[in-house]
């Protein structure tokens, strides 16, 4: 429930453009591009985005969060997509850190 209300809109929102399974996005680029395949089904996002988070405890040393945040992106020019500690950044950190301890 959590993921579907607060950490897909931003998914949907910041990376779904580029991060596609056809067309500009999912397989054309490298690293988390080809991890990160998004189709805008929650079922199927939480799968994908759960792939990417090895440390819940750590909430920014993981894909999901530290791509975005600190690798440029082209759609943006030279900016990353998720800036630290915006209320994006946030809502995906709050999530991750949730399974800490589980």
């Amino acid at each position: 429930t959590v993921f579907a209300q607060q950490v897909l809109p931003v998914l949907t929102a910041q990376c779904l453009a580029c991060h596609q399974p056809v067309g500009s996005g999912g397989n054309s680029g490298n690293g988390l591009r080809n991890r990160l395949v998004l189709t805008g089904d929650a079922e199927g996002d939480f799968n994908v985005a759960l792939t990417l988070v090895n440390d819940a405890c750590n909430a920014a040393a993981n894909p999901l969060l530290k791509q975005p945040s600190t690798r440029p992106h082209p759609a943006v020019g030279s900016a990353a997509v998720l800036a630290v500690g915006s209320a994006p950044w946030q809502a995906i950190a709050n999530w991750i850190s949730a399974g800490c301890g589980r």
